[in-house]
């Protein structure tokens, strides 16, 4: 039972917390994220106000019809086209708004990995990790419809223009989406040993070896073990004899 208490340790649940500067970081990054959002939808803008728009009206002659009075371009007589410059225009156009909406779902990401939205509240976890998804749909779908159902395109126009545009969508959706988004309501566990825990660590890894380890390293011990040893036999010294003294009548008449 004591050995098992002594191997318990405590453990701490910590809600880890962006600092101020990956706060100012992801803060920046997002600024930079909307603003090429923001360019993509407005050059969706322009494609479907104006580049969708154009078109060249041709007769049978293959030369354009005009009035000779307004000098403008009638419909009798013609035929409406959608013009090879906008059509060339029109496939710049998409993979300059795929590049953007990428480039911005990929700052997006980084921001949100400096500073990651709160799991308690579902909605914003959901939009603030998934909006590069959301801006890629937004910034093509209505372009890609108004393609298909653009009247004075050809078929083939329509077919290039158009399979062009689904597959920049679904690349810049791949981008902006977030399968396995950070979060900031994770918990990091930190374990502390116990203090008998630790007290173990000195030793070899038994109570016998550790009670031989401390004797060996107590200072308090080594007195004792002084004390209690033997002393060492004294020994006495020879007698000092006269060199004169070499027989005993001599060391008499010495005396």
């Amino acid at each position: 039972m004591a050995d098992s208490a002594e191997k318990k340790t405590t453990t701490t649940e910590k809600k880890w917390v962006a600092t101020e500067g990956a706060k100012s970081q992801a803060k920046s990054k997002r600024i930079i994220a909307l603003i090429l959002w923001a360019i993509a939808i407005a050059l969706e803008a322009v494609g479907i106000f104006w580049l969708l728009r154009q078109r060249e009206f041709v007769g049978e002659d293959g030369t354009f019809v005009r009035d000779q009075e307004t000098g403008l371009l009638e419909q009798q007589n013609a035929t409406a086209v959608f013009p090879t410059w906008a059509f060339v225009t029109l496939i710049v156009l998409l993979v300059v708004i795929a590049a953007l909406a990428i480039t911005g779902s990929l700052l997006w990401k980084k921001a949100n990995a400096l500073d990651p939205a709160s799991k308690e509240d579902k909605v914003r976890f959901f939009v603030q990790n998934q909006l590069g998804a959301i801006i890629a749909i937004i910034a093509f779908l209505p372009l890609v419809l108004l393609i298909f159902l653009n009247k004075d395109m050809s078929g083939t126009q329509k077919g290039v223009a158009g399979g062009v545009g689904i597959v920049l969508a679904l690349v810049a959706a791949y981008f902006g989406a977030s399968f396995s988004p950070p979060r900031s309501s994770s918990t990091r566990p930190t374990s502390r040993p116990s203090s008998s825990s630790s007290a173990k660590t000195m030793s070899t890894g038994s109570p016998a070896a550790a009670s031989t380890t401390s004797a060996k390293t107590s200072p308090i011990s080594r007195p004792a073990a002084r004390s209690t040893a033997a002393p060492p036999p004294k020994q006495s010294k020879p007698a000092r004899t006269d060199s004169r003294c070499a027989s005993p009548l001599n060391c008499r008449h010495a005396v």
